[in-house]
């Protein structure tokens, strides 16, 4: 995921969810997402914003990933 994807993904939440976060934890996240693709990453906030009680951790983003095409599929 590219640094732009990033942002827009982490300010959504960060607005839908009302939580900010700390500038290492942000270094974490940008590179454990660096694997995902920048063109899933709006189904992604979709899954997340559907399904996420709270702020999605990364094990919430890549069960979004990885989930991407099965909710394809029910369309």
């Amino acid at each position: 995921m590219k640094k732009n994807s990033f942002i827009k993904m982490i300010q959504i939440f960060s607005d839908v969810y009302d939580k900010t976060l700390e500038k290492n934890v942000l270094d974490i996240y940008f590179d454990i997402f660096d694997e995902i693709p920048d063109k899933d990453v709006d189904e992604i906030i979709k899954y997340c914003l559907k399904y996420c009680k709270f702020f999605p951790k990364p094990v919430d983003v890549f069960e979004a990933y990885e989930n991407i095409d099965k909710l394809e599929v029910l369309k």
